[in-house]
């Protein structure tokens, strides 16, 4: 679940950026983020940096 704290503008009044308190995880792959993966050059591949925090099968069957 996430809360709405502020919705801004930028200058040209086109696009949006909206701030949330995150209350639960918001992935579909039952991470906290969507942005649970992150670059590592020495293996050359991504590695999950962050803990799942659901099953989606359990969730989402």
């Amino acid at each position: 679940m996430q809360r709405v704290r502020e919705i801004r503008v930028n200058c040209d009044r086109n696009s949006l950026e909206i701030r949330v308190d995150q209350e639960i995880a918001a992935c579909a792959h039952g991470y906290f983020s969507c942005y649970y993966r992150r670059w590592d050059p020495q293996a050359e591949a991504w590695e999950v940096i962050d803990e799942r925090l659901f099953d989606p099968e359990q969730v989402y069957s």
